[in-house]
This record gives C-alpha cells, sequence and structure tokens, in this order.
C-alpha cells in the first residue's frame, strides 16, 4: 500500500503503539527499523517484536532480527503493517520459517467536548487503579482475554500501573474487580487499550462505562483500535468514528 494513501488516525495509531512498546522494552534501532526485547517478559509479545520495517535490504534485516532475538534467548518476532516496505515482507518471512497471523483493527477516534463523569447503579463503582492494584486488574484481563498464563499480563501491569503517562480505570460490582480500561496519554493524543470484562459480569454497561470516565478525564483526542464489530457499536455510541483500517501482521520464528 502506498504510504500516502494511508488515514492519518492508522498513522497516529502505529506511532502511539510504538511508544507505548517503548516503555516496556529496550530499544535498539537499525537502519531498516526498531528492535524491542525484554528479556524479563518474553511471553508479552509486544514487548518482544521487530517495529518499524522499512527495509531497502529485507533478507538481511530478516537475517538481522531473527540473530537479535536467538541471542537473547527469545522467540523472533516482527510486526508487519500497512507501512511496512518491502510490501511483500510476510512472505519473505515466510519464506524463513516465520509464521504469520493477520487482524485488520478499526481505528476510531473522539475529539468531542467531555462528557459528565458516568451514573452508576449503586453496585458498581470505579477507581484510578494504581500498583496496589496488580494482582485484581491483572485477574480481570486474564479473566476478560481468556488467558490462562497470567504473568506476563503482570509484567507489563507492572510498569504501566506505576508510569505517570498511564491512566487505568477499575470497576468493581459489589466489591468484586469486574472490568479494567488503560489510557495511555501521549500529548495531544491518548491510545485507549486493553478494555476488560469478567465474562459472568458482561452486559452491565460497565465497558461504557469506564470508556465515558476516560472521555471525561482527556483533554485531547482519544484513539483505540477494535477488531470486533459488538465492540464498534459501543464506542459508536460513545462518540467514537471509525477513521480507517490498521491491517497489522504478527510473524513470529517457533522453534
Amino acid at each position: 500500500m502506498n504510504q500516502r494513501s494511508v488515514p492519518e488516525a492508522v498513522h497516529q495509531a502505529i506511532e502511539l503503539d510504538i511508544a507505548l512498546a517503548r516503555m516496556h522494552s529496550q530499544v535498539e534501532q537499525r537502519a531498516w527499523g526498531l528492535l524491542y526485547a525484554n528479556p524479563a517478559n518474553p511471553h508479552h509479545h509486544d514487548s518482544n517484536t521487530a517495529r518499524r520495517i522499512r527495509a531497502e535490504q529485507p533478507e538481511a534485516a530478516i537475517t538481522e532480527l531473527t540473530a537479535f532475538y536467538r541471542d537473547r534467548g527469545l522467540t523472533p518476532r516482527a510486526k508487519v503493517d500497512n507501512l511496512t516496505v518491502p510490501h511483500d515482507l510476510v512472505a519473505r518471512l515466510e519464506a524463513h520459517g516465520y509464521l504469520a497471523s493477520t487482524a485488520v483493527l478499526r481505528i476510531m477516534t473522539w475529539a468531542g467536548t467531555p462528557p459528565a463523569p458516568p451514573q452508576l447503579p449503586p453496585d458498581v463503582t470505579i477507581v484510578r487503579a494504581g500498583p496496589e492494584h496488580l494482582v485484581e486488574v491483572t485477574g480481570v484481563q486474564a479473566a476478560g482475554f481468556g488467558t490462562a498464563d497470567s504473568s506476563w499480563i503482570a509484567g507489563f501491569l507492572r510498569i504501566e500501573l506505576a508510569h505517570p503517562a498511564v491512566r487505568c480505570y477499575l470497576a468493581y460490582v459489589d466489591g468484586v474487580p469486574a472490568a479494567s480500561l488503560s489510557a495511555f496519554d501521549a500529548q495531544p493524543i491518548s491510545l485507549i487499550s486493553n478494555v476488560a470484562t469478567v465474562p459472568a459480569l458482561r452486559g452491565r454497561g460497565l465497558a461504557a462505562a469506564l470508556v465515558a470516565l476516560a472521555q471525561a478525564e482527556s483533554t485531547g483526542l482519544l484513539l483505540l483500535e477494535v477488531v470486533e464489530p459488538n465492540a464498534e457499536r459501543i464506542y459508536g455510541r460513545a462518540g467514537f468514528e471509525v477513521r480507517g483500517e490498521l491491517q497489522q501482521t504478527s510473524c513470529w520464528l517457533s522453534g
């Protein structure tokens, strides 16, 4: 895809993802891209992957990134998006034995007048989560995302819950941790991410309440990435609009 045809919101989403990953990883720059690595949390894929790949010599770049991760005892990974060069990099990686999984993310933005904080039912409370809420937020996200091994979630939350650029909201139902949402503030844009609800407590409007609170406490553009149509409808009712699609392929070398 020609870079000039990519909507601005897609560019913004890619740069926000890169900035957020920098919070979790050590980064080494190459002429062809960025290498992110966090050996302390090897199963958090976003902390351990090559990004922003613009390779004039793609075969040499693939050889270098493969060696970089193997030398550190990590699974070699690369994230390919709308702006990756060359456009056939996924096929080239697959020729080297890499596996690939592609997702199409709908990029939605909101820049309206901040609403009043949401009116909550008596059994629902929302707090700004900090390091002292690590176990509760980890449990919500593991349940919400259907993840059996939550250690890698705790690994990145331990950083985010203590970081001044991240706002994490935690909702309780009758005192039970039920839903969470994070907002990464990279002014003048904030990225909403990791919206999760415990399956048994879905259908109560908790995600919508968390989004409304994030809007009420934001001063600039809010951006988020959605895959599921139901999530898109929830955000659409909150005033978010689709601004483009980001095709993102995660490639990894197993074994």
